[in-house]
């Protein structure tokens, strides 16, 4: 299922980024591979024995991950220093520069952080709605739009993929949600061509009969080596990408 899920990536940004070069090129490839991210997810925090190193390792691939990630969507050509700045303000140009527009490993983690939050038995019901409520604006803040995929998350935690029809409905609305605040919020003037454009979204539910086959297949725990291959494959396509763009000449 993994394997599904980074061959439906990869196409996507290579269409997005070494074909046409357009970030608005949104083609359907790329929909089902975040449902079956945040579902291995919430699996992965429903099994693991410490949900601190889980969300560890999480952060250290997502900041492993994130100069080739800015450099595939951006370009290094578009890092600019002012002239006659001082070195202060140059570091504070390429840390802002790298940090504008997060890679996929920061939304898996925001994910597993809200999951641990509102299932932890140690927090009463109305530190878990802050706490929440704040960790989703800081994460709309920073990764611009992200929030419905921190509900598919959450979604896969408390609802059985099982419950197939249940979690259709769920997934529906969620999606349904995040297209109508997109034509809103995006363009007010042009809200039914963003609909329109946003529309695309609804493919990602094509990843739940995947998901749903691949729940009832055993599998045997992952070696050391098969997660370290895991977690290396993501930034590995981002580098090839890279490189791509400069023999291209897009960077």
């Amino acid at each position: 299922m993994l394997i599904i899920a980074y061959l439906s990536m990869f196409v996507d940004h290579v269409f997005k980024f070494a074909i046409t070069a357009n970030m608005q090129h949104n083609p359907i490839f790329g929909r089902i591979a975040m449902p079956i991210f945040m579902y291995m997810l919430a699996m992965g925090i429903k099994r693991t024995k410490s949900k601190g190193k889980y969300c560890m390792r999480l952060l250290v691939f997502a900041m492993i991950s994130q100069i080739p990630y800015t450099l595939m969507i951006t370009g290094i050509s578009k890092l600019k220093f002012i002239e006659g700045a001082d070195i202060f303000t140059k570091i504070n140009t390429v840390i802002v520069f790298f940090t504008q527009n997060l890679n996929i490993g920061f939304e898996l983690l925001f994910a597993a952080l809200l999951i641990i939050i509102i299932s932890s038995k140690k927090i009463d019901k109305m530190d878990k709605i802050i706490m929440g409520a704040l960790l989703i604006l800081g994460a709309e803040l920073l990764g611009s739009g992200i929030w419905h995929r921190l509900a598919l998350a959450v979604m896969f935690y408390y609802i059985d993929i099982k419950d197939f029809k249940r979690i259709i409905v769920a997934m529906t609305l969620i999606v349904t949600s995040y297209i109508l605040f997109k034509g809103v919020t995006v363009a007010p003037n042009a809200v039914y061509k963003t609909i329109e454009l946003y529309s695309l979204e609804y493919w990602s539910i094509a990843a739940l009969p995947i998901i749903y086959y691949y729940s009832k297949v055993k599998t045997k725990k992952p070696t050391k080596t098969m997660q370290l291959i895991k977690y290396s494959i993501y930034p590995l396509h981002l580098i090839i990408i890279d490189i791509v763009r400069v023999y291209l000449n897009l960077m």
